[in-house]
């Protein structure tokens, strides 16, 4: 219901619609139909909104990785290009003590598969080295399999 207001409100309510959205973001992300209105704002592809949800979830990139709802978002984030979002993200995921957990879970994997696509070389430099000693047990598993894939496809010397 939310989206359509959005789609048919006038400029002066849609404005504050959005910006409660963004504020509210982190509750949102949790919910089964919240997510999907926070989805729909970075649809917009406005980078302002694109960093305030970024900002808004900043902190708990790992753990929301972990959730099916949450991750789905973080992954939204990321593919909406913005490079300070996908640095954020990329720093905490990168620096995570749970990182181990992050590769082998059935949600976060893909927010780590979205990173290594949507990261610059320099950034995706820095999650293999992160991930280096992770290969083997990658090869291992499936959703490690995937992540070992996007790394082969970006670094094709890797063996």
């Amino acid at each position: 219901m939310l989206q359509r207001c959005l789609d048919h409100a006038p400029e002066g309510w849609r404005g504050p619609i959005i910006e409660s959205v963004v504020t509210n973001a982190r509750k949102l992300v949790l919910d089964p139909f919240g997510n999907y209105v926070v989805q729909y704002v970075l649809e917009l592809r406005r980078p302002e909104l694109t960093r305030g949800i970024g900002q808004a979830l900043q902190g708990s990139f790992a753990d929301l990785s972990l959730q099916k709802f949450s991750s789905n978002v973080i992954e939204k984030c990321l593919k909406a290009g913005d490079p300070m979002v996908v640095a954020m993200v990329m720093r905490e995921i990168c620096g995570a003590k749970s990182l181990g957990q992050l590769l082998h879970d059935p949600f976060a994997n893909y927010v780590v598969q979205t990173l290594l696509t949507e990261g610059s070389d320099e950034e995706a430099a820095m999650m293999l080295d992160k991930l280096t000693p992770h290969l083997k047990t990658l090869r291992g598993t499936l959703y490690g399999k995937r992540i070992h894939a996007k790394l082969l496809r970006r670094f094709p010397n890797l063996r």
